[in-house]
């Protein structure tokens, strides 16, 4: 089924949620399939909500809250809107954990803005220091381009 076929599904599914939630609001995979529609419809906004509220009733889902900020920044970078996608990247690593199983991975696209848009080397050094302490892994080409562009101090 292609998405535009898929998409006619949204808004249903969406009031079904929405309906379940109203009939019991500590109901968190109510919250989760709604963000998840959200998500899939491009309104970041509600899909942090609904996560934020799964998480507050499971906090093991907080990584759902951690993926749509990074989804979100990575919408951001895609329409070269820096400033929000730098600080939706930071959003995501902040609330994501060294385990959390996270779709999307925040660390590299921050450190290519840093690299490649701003060039606040310092800024992509404290980036890799974080993904190094948090165990994540970090392209080698950013790590190359950031010691040939500006030496560590």
């Amino acid at each position: 089924m292609e998405r535009a076929q898929s998409s006619a599904f949204f808004a249903p599914a969406r009031s079904d949620f929405s309906e379940a939630i109203r009939r019991n609001p500590k109901h968190a995979l109510a919250f989760d399939r709604r963000g998840l529609v959200a998500q899939s419809t491009g309104d970041w906004e509600q899909a942090i909500a609904d996560y934020q509220q799964e998480a507050t009733l499971d906090p093991g889902a907080r990584y759902r809250v951690a993926d749509a900020y990074c989804n979100r920044g990575g919408s951001y970078l895609r329409e070269k809107k820096y400033d929000p996608a730098i600080a939706d990247f930071n959003k995501a690593i902040e609330i994501g954990g060294p385990s959390d199983p996270c779709q999307c991975e925040p660390y590299n696209p921050l450190l290519a803005i840093y690299l490649n848009q701003t060039r606040e080397f310092d800024m992509a050094r404290a980036v890799v220091a974080r993904a190094q302490r948090a165990g994540k892994w970090v392209a080698p080409e950013y790590l190359e381009q950031l010691k040939a562009a500006s030496p560590i101090r």
